[in-house]
């Protein structure tokens, strides 16, 4: 067995501490939640059209409604992560 050098046997790696200029995991999760609640705030008054629009696709439409979903979800977590990070960069506001 290969063990490369510096892998020290049984040492463990201890988890690394977000900085003063780093996100949190509180941070990332908080968005990541904010973007299951927007995915579910479109999904439930836009279900029927979603629906109605993936039905030629005959088996394939409920795949294509659990992608249009997902895509949703994970588009609002990508764009609340960016302005976090964009915002964090930009430093405190001053008033």
């Amino acid at each position: 067995m290969y063990t490369p050098h510096g892998s020290g046997g049984s040492r463990s790696r201890a988890p690394a501490e977000s900085g003063p200029g780093e996100a949190s995991t509180v941070e990332h999760v908080v968005s990541c939640v904010l973007g299951l609640v927007a995915m579910g705030a479109v999904a439930v008054p836009f279900y029927p059209v979603l629906v109605g629009v993936t039905r030629p696709l005959r088996l394939l439409s409920s795949t294509a409604v659990v992608v249009a979903l997902v895509s949703v979800w994970l588009l609002v977590w990508l764009g609340l992560e960016v302005v976090l990070e964009w915002r964090r960069r930009r430093g405190p506001v001053s008033g």
